[in-house]
């Protein structure tokens, strides 16, 4: 593993256990309420110091594989937004975000609308079982191969609800 990466996960973990150690401090004396809602915060951050790297890791090897695909084909790259297209896959999410919705009008809207939902939110929940530290794992799961098989198998409903 590359030097930097080893450090941010040293960071990553050393961060996972201050705010563990101080959400046990700050809730110690308090009610049983205010308990489960710092620790439904600290979950959160899990699943966000865990997302936010992977969801950017994604888009970017996207940009790299389209720049390949475009030397390739003899043809220039997106190169229009930012240095070199470096904010490309910025500017093509704020593209998907403000697009029109066009539903089929035999479509059931919601079923429609629902079904790029699901497929995102099942491929994104197999990444809750792998283990990117010695404590930096949002799920220990024992069947964690069956509990993936299971998710990944739900992405198909999104397609179906889709068209």
């Amino acid at each position: 593993m590359h030097n930097g990466c080893k450090r941010i996960f040293t960071l990553i973990s050393c961060l996972h256990f201050k705010l563990r150690y101080i959400g046990a401090r700050s809730i110690f004396n308090r009610s049983e309420n205010n308990k489960s809602n710092i620790e439904m915060l600290l979950a959160l951050i899990e699943v966000l110091v865990v997302l936010i790297p992977v969801l950017i890791t994604v888009a970017y090897v996207t940009l790299l594989e389209r720049k390949v695909l475009a030397s390739m084909q003899r043809r220039v790259g997106p190169n229009s937004v930012g240095v070199f297209g470096i904010l490309q896959p910025f500017s093509d999410a704020l593209k998907l975000l403000v697009k029109e919705i066009v539903v089929p009008q035999q479509a059931h809207r919601t079923l429609f609308c629902l079904g790029p939902s699901i497929t995102l939110i099942s491929a994104l929940l197999g990444w809750a079982i792998i283990p990117f530290g010695t404590s930096l794992v949002i799920s220990d799961i024992q069947l964690g191969w069956l509990f993936y098989l299971a998710v990944a198998s739900l992405g198909i409903y999104g397609v179906i609800f889709g068209g």
